[in-house]
């Protein structure tokens, strides 16, 4: 039976082990789509502390950018971000729910 690809499951798991990168990702799935000044002014943290997270969750495929002109626009990878989902659930399959038996 074909499972999950352990090692990248784990690489893209690394990325959300930062409280600074979920949070990044919980405003792009607001918003859908922000620059760089937005999530300063909305997380309130450095331009530079955002690039870096930015560019973690970039190299794990989370997030995607699109430039306009001088700005860069960043968003959620939802297809990517889909694939985890399912490598996660079928690691740990949720509990089928039934009905629940009265006592």
């Amino acid at each position: 039976m074909p499972g999950p690809d352990t090692k990248k499951l784990a690489a893209s798991l690394r990325a959300f082990s930062d409280q600074t990168r979920i949070r990044l990702l919980m405003a792009l799935r607001q918003k859908g789509e922000l620059c760089v000044r937005d999530l300063t002014e909305r997380l309130r943290l450095p331009q530079p502390t955002i690039s870096a997270h930015l560019g973690i969750l970039r190299r794990h495929g989370l997030v995607r950018a699109r430039r306009t002109g001088k700005q860069v626009f960043y968003s959620n990878d939802k297809p990517q971000l889909g694939r985890l989902r399912k490598g996660f659930d079928d690691l740990f399959p949720p509990k089928p729910r039934g009905k629940r038996r009265r006592r």
